[in-house]
């Protein structure tokens, strides 16, 4: 899902008006039928920020953060200053009149005031500021609104006109079944009509001929069949990646769309699997479970197309018997791999003499292979090149010996090291009895692993650049500070995590168990950014950081790993997960990691510039029986530099800070509030609004505007308690520093050593 970009924030029924003196010369208060949502109430209101005109006094609610002001007997008006100091925020939440206005604190347990709320019938005669970015309009001030609850609100052709660069339109919880022509505005890339009571693809797509259009959200809805009956919307979503249409009545699935990289057609009434997915050749992440695929029997080619989708993709398919062909796991189901129908009798004898010829070049190709191999052997052993040192050549790090430190992180006056934490080097091994027996079970005498399991090799080319003689320059590549082990040192026992792109592997480097980290799959600049976490890794020396032994690469740099230290308890999320918390109590280790990771986050904050992690989350920090707990995972870090505008939307989005998720500008305070989620998330046992049973789409949107925050427990410490209150501040400039954040826990008499025995797999 993409995240929402900068915007212009409006929500009724929050933070105090500029005035609310009944005094002031109202010259645009006039009767009407209906309340509404304008941005012109003359000289009482900043012309261009959101109010509310009412058709009565009694339809304002007052709340705390906006007072309600009645000029007269004609009109009541509010208003909407707050979630308003942005001006490229643009948000309504349209009250339910029946609701409460008061909502409960999850850091503090008291009554605080309303969200800002409006009770409304009407958007129009809207004049947006130049900035306004993104609008979002959702009926209900409510996280659980269930499909076909619906606000009714009255939008005009002319409703986002003048939202002359609007990015980004979020409308949900609204009827919008009849649409006026020109509603949708030409210029966004994102839009969400989510329940909205949509029996059909609006036919408003079509206005969006320029296909600017990269994400649709469509999910909630009533729709039964998405083809490409209407050629106009199926040319202006030519240029989608995301197509969300989860929760519909979909039965039918047949328009193309070649650059859709996630489609989510969960939830629906599909019975077939939708053969036109197989001409979508971009596509990464497909989610089809909750519908009624029974089986699915593919062609080998589209076999390969379904395991090529990332590890988040989900099938659901479990075909229980295969006609013709092999069941085969792929995924998270089972499918009928049959035989390639091109291989039929009528052309047996074309084929014959297919492979004749087939033969003949092959046998030409592998004698003048041969040939050119023992050419290019002889002409390298006379020149006295093996591996070279010329700089312009790529794997040119000269492979460690015997008695050289394998690789650690040569940061200079970057931090301190930590000698205690560095895994050992080649020439001061541990003892083989240090080893489980069980992971040298699979080597022999002499090292080399008896199993065949093997980490899968990347068969892409890679990305990098290329200097100006064509050759890559590995000394722009690969910094210096990175030690190159070679391959065939290290053998790997088994993989104990995977990702989209990359896997991890249990090896033994000599005597010592390490993790390799590798790429599977390649695709835009991964390869360069792989080995940018790399060159980030070795510039960081910090004993609350995980280690970096060295990497392995090839002449092309298409097979690179990063070898780390090995945590021997997995990440932090799998330890929770494992132990309760009657077990796995504050006192007696939760504490201590919390500093460990208040330690990481403050030495990277210390740097010059500020490193900014930007993804730290349970699953991201790793667990050691003995070392304790260490943050991992640099593959979203970036230096915060003045000249640099932090307006990447990255990280994981429940953990996210709501100003990344808006798009705004944001320094290492970010860091702060993803570590207010950490603590919620340690205190619980269970990732960030779990329980809550929303979509994820409502949880960004809601966290973007401050309204949806994770809880703690009833019985979570009140330091941990305040901590995360703290941390979680919706205003950046009010969460505490990481080191005022590690003073506090420091002074804790939670801390301490941990005793308990973490629980194994």
């Amino acid at each position: 899902m993409r995240l929402l970009l900068p915007s212009l924030a409006l929500a009724a029924g929050g933070a105090s008006a500029a005035s609310s003196s009944s005094s002031s010369s109202v010259s645009w208060c006039s009767n009407s039928t209906a309340s509404a949502v304008l941005t012109n109430c003359g000289d009482v209101c900043t012309t261009g920020d959101p109010c509310v005109q009412y058709t009565s006094s009694s339809s304002c609610s007052e709340a705390s953060r906006n007072d309600c002001v009645r000029h007269s007997s004609s009109c009541t008006y509010q208003c909407l200053d707050a979630y308003n100091s942005v001006a490229k925020k643009f948000t309504v939440f349209v009250k339910d009149p029946s609701s409460s206005d008061t909502w409960t604190s999850s850091a503090s347990g008291s009554s605080a005031a309303a969200f800002p709320s409006a009770e409304i019938d009407t958007v129009n005669g809207m004049e947006y500021a130049e900035a306004t970015r993104n609008i979002q309009i959702t009926g209900f001030d409510d996280t659980n609104v269930q499909k076909g609850s619906l606000k009714s609100v009255t939008f005009d052709e002319d409703t986002f006109s003048t939202a002359t660069v609007l990015e980004q339109l979020i409308l949900t919880n609204l009827d919008l079944g009849s649409l006026p022509t020109g509603f949708l505005p030409t210029t966004i890339s994102l839009l969400t009509m989510e329940n909205c009571n949509l029996a059909s693809l609006p036919a408003q797509l079509g206005n969006l001929a320029n296909k600017n259009l990269v994400t649709l959200n469509l999910n909630k809805n009533t729709m039964t069949s998405i083809t490409d009956s209407d050629s106009s919307v199926t040319e202006a979503l030519q240029g989608l990646t995301t197509l969300n249409l989860t929760d519909n009545s979909i039965a039918t699935f047949e328009v193309s769309l070649p650059s859709v990289t996630t489609l989510d057609l969960s939830d629906n009434k599909l019975t077939e699997f939708p053969s036109v997915i197989f001409n979508m050749t971009d596509l990464n992440v497909l989610n089809i479970a909750g519908n009624s695929i029974s089986s699915l029997t593919v062609t080998s080619a589209q076999y390969s197309f379904l395991r090529k989708l990332s590890s988040e993709s989900t099938l659901s398919i479990s075909t229980s018997a295969c006609s013709s062909g092999t069941a085969t796991d792929v995924l998270d189901s089972v499918v009928c791999v049959s035989d390639d129908a091109a291989s039929s009798s009528s052309d047996d004898s074309s084929s014959s003499s297919t492979l004749v010829i087939v033969v003949v070049v092959l046998a030409v190709v592998v004698v003048l292979g041969v040939a050119g191999f023992f050419f290019y052997r002889r002409k390298m052993k006379n020149r006295g090149f093996f591996l070279s040192n010329t700089p312009d050549m790529v794997g040119v790090a000269t492979p460690p010996s015997a008695h050289n430190t394998p690789a650690r992180n040569r940061a200079g006056s970057r931090g301190r090291a930590s000698s205690q934490q560095r895994p050992p080097t080649v020439g001061g091994r541990t003892p083989r009895s240090s080893i489980p027996n069980a992971l040298l079970a699979g080597f022999s005498d002499h090292g080399k692993k008896m199993s065949d399991a093997q980490p899968r090799r990347s068969s892409v080319q890679s990305t990098l650049p290329v200097g100006a003689n064509g050759r890559r320059s590995r000394s722009s590549i690969i910094s210096c500070n990175v030690a190159q082990i070679p391959s065939d040192e290290l053998n790997y026992t088994r993989k104990i995590a995977k990702g989209a792109f990359g896997e991890v592997w249990l090896a033994l480097y000599g005597k010592d168990l390490v993790a390799v980290k590798k790429l599977i799959t390649v695709e835009g600049t991964s390869v360069q950014d792989f080995v940018s976490e790399l060159n980030l890794l070795a510039s960081l020396s910090h004993r609350c950081i995980l280690t970096l032994i060295g990497a392995c690469w090839d002449d092309e740099l298409t097979d690179i790993q990063i070898v780390m230290e090995y945590m021997d308890s997995g990440d932090l999320l799998s330890v929770l997960r494992k132990n309760p918390p009657s077990v796995l109590t504050w006192e007696n280790g939760k504490a201590s990691y919390c500093v460990q990771v208040c330690e990481a986050v403050y030495y990277l904050h210390s740097l010059q510039p500020a490193l900014i992690h930007r993804d730290i989350k349970s699953r991201n920090i790793l667990v050691d029986s003995q070392k304790g707990a260490k943050l991992s995972d640099f593959g979203e870090s970036r230096e915060r530099t003045v000249a640099r505008t932090m307006t990447a939307g990255v990280g994981t989005a429940r953990w996210v800070a709501p100003e990344i998720i808006l798009g705004e500008d944001y320094s290492e305070l970010a860091d702060i509030y993803s570590l207010g989620v950490l603590l919620t998330e340690m205190d619980t046992h269970q990732i960030p609004y779990q329980t809550l049973g929303l979509e994820e789409s409502m949880i960004v949107q809601q966290v973007a505007v401050g309204k949806l925050r994770p809880k703690v427990s009833d019985t979570c410490p009140e330091i941990i308690r305040r901590l995360t209150h703290e941390c979680l501040q919706y205003d950046p400039s009010l969460r505490p520093s990481a080191a005022r954040v590690l003073q506090t826990l420091m002074a804790s008499p939670l801390v301490r050593r941990p005793s308990v025995s973490l629980a194994d797999d």
